[in-house]
């Protein structure tokens, strides 16, 4: 796979252009630390149009747990290794579509000031939730 580095996320986040799509050889990848990072360090010079990734391999756990970003995030197409973690974030809008693969959802205390879409993912996983020790859920959004 080629994988998506640092410079490419926040030059597409500052220029609100979309990045991410199909090499030789299948997916772009996405380290999701390397995301957390990129999204944290460039909020206040972030394009409006917000952060728009397409028909990518997120690998690792995508945590963005406790940050506030205050400009859209937009998945399309794209795979998750493992279920994003946004507890306690605050988000403009979160939109994931169209995703082959998303292994669930883990956002207890998640505040979207505009829309959470999922259309179109297929929904993997299930996960434990604090919300109770013996049941797993696909997606958490208590609190």
């Amino acid at each position: 796979m080629n994988e998506i580095g640092e410079a490419e996320l926040a030059h597409a986040l500052r220029d609100g252009r979309v990045v991410g799509g199909v090499a030789k050889g299948g997916r772009r990848a996405v380290q999701a630390g390397v995301l957390r990072k990129c999204l944290r360090k460039i909020q206040d010079r972030a394009d409006p149009a917000g952060f728009r990734l397409e028909n990518a391999f997120v690998a690792g756990r995508l945590d963005l747990t406790g940050l506030v970003i205050p400009f859209p995030l937009r998945f399309q197409g794209c795979e998750f290794e493992v279920a994003p973690v946004l507890e306690g974030a605050q988000l403009f809008e979160l939109a994931l579509r169209g995703g082959p693969r998303l292994p669930g959802l883990l956002g207890n205390g998640l505040r979207v000031q505009r829309d959470l879409d999922l259309s179109g993912s297929t929904v993997t996983g299930a996960n434990r939730t604090s919300a109770s020790t013996s049941k797993t859920e696909h997606v958490h959004l208590a609190g």
